[in-house]
């Protein structure tokens, strides 16, 4: 079973993932970047998946509006029970 042909992480469902909320962290140890609640978009490739990052800190615009996406693979997301939902071959 592969990522590519099992829909781990659906539409809209919420995980973590660790970004960076400063610039400083960014320049950082991943392992450090603080884990956000995200909602999945899609999954875009075997093994990767599109996540939207709603969070104020992080709004592109000044007005709180514009979340972040970025990518993210299934060893860098968990679901929000703090369990990985894709089985161990995504994990791999």
């Amino acid at each position: 079973m592969t990522c590519e042909n099992h829909n781990c992480y659906p539409e809209n469902v919420s995980v973590e993932v660790r970004y960076p909320l400063t610039a400083d962290q960014e320049r950082g140890d991943r392992q450090l970047w603080p884990e956000l609640a995200v909602a999945v978009l899609e999954q875009v490739g075997p093994d990767e998946w599109t996540v939207q990052i709603d969070v104020p800190e992080l709004a592109m615009h000044p007005d709180g509006a514009g979340a972040r996406c970025c990518f993210r693979r299934a060893t860098g997301m968990l679901a929000r029970s703090g369990r990985p939902s894709c089985p161990a071959a995504c994990r791999q």
